[in-house]
């Protein structure tokens, strides 16, 4: 359902017809669908979607890598996308106060405790979609920042994260 709504927004737009027709295309297809069945993840099957709407899109020009993009959201669960999401979404500012607000915030939309936070965090650097700041301008200084136990540290969205969210939500 969520792949025909997103395959019926490209009506009246130029893409390749035969996309499906050539060897990258039905691999595409072939892996969104198996992806898709193996999940029960609503938001990961919406991303596969957009991912397979964006590869379409994106064919002739390949300013993207949605291939990698597919195997990326496959990998990561459904509350690591959220995480990752959320930090994307709140563009958090280097203070301490802001990072703990945001993650009594998230903890309880996700559903994780501060560990598995933390973990997933770790988890989205390994990926490429953050950075972890380790650290800050301080005046005219530089100063390190390593967290406490009871701390996340701070952590920035990749360039590669922003083209992701850009290859997703491509103008209809």
């Amino acid at each position: 359902m969520l792949l025909l709504q997103q395959l019926q927004t490209l009506e009246g737009q130029v893409v390749r017809r035969d996309f499906f027709e050539t060897e990258e295309g039905r691999d595409m297809l072939i892996k969104v669908l198996d992806e898709g069945r193996r999940t029960r993840s609503r938001l990961k099957k919406e991303l596969y979607a957009r991912i397979l709407k964006g590869a379409i899109l994106d064919f002739e020009k390949r300013e993207y890598s949605s291939e990698e993009y597919l195997y990326l959201t496959s990998d990561l669960t459904e509350r690591e996308m959220k995480v990752a999401l959320s930090i994307y979404e709140g563009s958090l500012s280097l203070n301490q106060e802001d990072w703990k607000t945001w993650a009594e915030k998230v903890k309880g939309q996700v559903g994780m405790d501060f560990a598995d936070l933390g973990f997933a965090l770790g988890r989205l650097v390994s990926a490429g979609l953050l950075y972890r700041v380790s650290t800050v301008e301080e005046g005219e200084h530089i100063a390190f920042v390593e967290p406490d136990e009871n701390e996340l540290g701070f952590y920035q969205v990749t360039p590669g994260f922003k083209k992701l969210m850009r290859f997703m939500g491509q103008e209809e």
